[in-house]
């Protein structure tokens, strides 16, 4: 059994609860990166999705140009955007 001494030297830690979302603005959010490495991330994944659409446009008009100077047929260069798609997403 503990004593009434033992109990008063107990040091409680004091406990934060979020129920409410004013509770919420008083816990502080941690993260591993840095502001201005989440920045980057994010301008890399939306530079990364804008040249996705941007290169297949720009490759679909040139296809029958590029099937006539390397003398293969339309399907086989449809196969290369194919490819290509299946492999950017």
């Amino acid at each position: 059994m503990v004593s009434e001494d033992e109990c008063q030297n107990v040091q409680h830690q004091p406990t934060v609860h979020a129920s409410t979302p004013s509770d919420q603005s008083n816990i502080e959010e941690y993260s591993v990166y840095k502001v201005w490495q989440k920045r980057t991330i994010i301008l890399a994944a939306a530079v990364a999705g804008f040249f996705s659409p941007l290169s297949s446009t720009i490759y679909l008009p040139a296809l029958t140009t590029l099937a006539d100077a390397e003398h293969v047929s339309n399907s086989l260069i449809n196969l290369t955007i194919t490819s290509y798609l299946v492999s950017v997403n």
